[in-house]
């Protein structure tokens, strides 16, 4: 067994296809990252190698099964670590792979790969679902060496492109049960309804923020049952897209003030579809230097569309610059808790804002946004297939 990063190859990413001979016999350990992880094999292969050890950076807990071109065992950063430490500190080990065993994965840790937020003016991720280990159909026919060799049906990818197939899914389902509903008051079941508690980041121990998942990672044990939706129409997403400072306006069930030099009050309006009156109990939390309030902590809200839930960010003034304090409203079911919270724990700088000169930066407020479009009387027809482009992050 050697290390790729070993003379004469020298390569530690495996990266360029191994000169021939150079690994005949050996199990080459390669590390994680840049190029494909089937790719790696592939180019080891060509010098010649019977088998790969593929491991992770440190700091990186997913392990994956793909179609390799060769043996392959894989294994996550802690081990990685060791056994990198082990194989320099014996040269000349030797190895054999025996039949795998089947193990306990754990669910609910974000994907190194999957994209961060925020997303300019928009809070994203909106989601996450699971994107990895996920068992699909395969092509026997691969046009490229990083899809594995041919005559494979089946595989186990990762990826959005795992991931958002199970939002769409998830959204296909309560439109089975919720015909009357929206597109809009789907995503905002899904997002209302999504788990945070015990999601973890890429090293599966940190506790994943809203950056990481959005909202959360879509349950459909709580989604046909949100107690309260938003919902929001096609007139007024065509109006935002040349309305920057009115985005934060849209009835989304996530608020995102990208700057916010002062003051700034938005407001969202929701519409109870439990059947009976639900009673909510808003709680806030603020980043250092920002407070957020509730104009009506505590409301009782009729069947039907109307009570409003109202907040106000209020950053602490700075000399040169505008600071930015996101929030992320989020609710836990019928006649649960309507948290207000901010992915963050501190204030982000942002660059210096031009001020009004009649006013002082304490007093500079938000322009007051376009008049909004009524409330529909009918339900807007939107294509459903749209949820299916929602932003949705990558989960295990």
């Amino acid at each position: 067994m050697v290390l790729s990063s070993a003379a004469p190859y020298s390569n530690e990413l495996c990266d360029a296809p191994a000169p021939a001979g150079i690994f005949a016999g050996k199990i080459v350990a390669c590390l994680r990252g840049v190029n494909a992880r089937v790719e790696k094999g592939f180019n080891v292969l060509q010098g010649g190698a019977v088998g790969m050890i593929l491991y992770n950076p440190p700091g990186q807990a997913d392990v994956e099964t793909d179609n390799h071109w060769l043996p392959t065992v894989h294994l996550n950063g802690d081990q990685g670590e060791t056994f990198t430490a082990f194989i320099a500190a014996h040269p000349g080990t030797t190895a054999q792979f025996t039949a795998g065993e089947k193990v306990q994965g754990r669910g609910d840790v974000m994907a190194d790969f999957s994209s961060r937020g925020p997303g300019g003016d928009w809070l994203k991720p909106d989601i996450t679902a699971p994107g990895v280990q996920i068992l699909a159909g395969h092509t026997p026919t691969p046009d490229a060496v990083e899809l594995g060799p041919p005559d494979q049906l089946f595989q186990a990818i990762a990826g959005t492109s795992m991931s958002s197939p199970h939002i769409a899914g998830s959204a296909a389902l309560l439109f089975a049960l919720h015909p009357d509903w929206s597109p809009g008051q789907v995503k905002s079941a899904l997002m209302t309804t999504a788990k945070t508690e015990g999601v973890v980041k890429e090293d599966g121990t940190t506790p994943a923020d809203p950056f990481d998942f959005g909202a959360g990672r879509v349950d459909l044990t709580q989604a046909g049952n949100p107690g309260l939706t938003f919902d929001e129409s096609a007139a007024d997403y065509a109006a935002a897209a040349v309305d920057e400072l009115g985005r934060v306006d849209l009835n989304l069930p996530s608020v995102n003030a990208p700057v916010m030099p002062g003051r700034l009050t938005t407001s969202r309006v929701a519409e109870n579809v439990a059947g009976r009156t639900l009673r909510y109990q808003v709680t806030t939390e603020a980043p250092d230097g920002a407070e957020i309030t509730v104009t009506r902590p505590a409301s009782r809200w009729p069947r039907g569309r109307g009570s409003a839930c109202g907040s106000a960010s209020r950053p602490r003034p700075w000399p040169s610059a505008s600071t930015s304090a996101r929030s992320t409203w989020t609710t836990r079911g019928a006649g649960a808790t309507c948290t207000c919270r901010p992915p963050s724990t501190a204030p982000r700088v942002m660059s210096p804002s031009p001020r009004p000169a009649s006013r002082p930066p304490s007093r500079w407020r938000r322009a007051a946004p376009p008049a909004r479009s009524p409330p529909r009387t009918t339900r807007w027809r939107t294509p459903r297939w749209w949820l299916a482009a929602a932003s949705a992050a990558t989960s295990s």
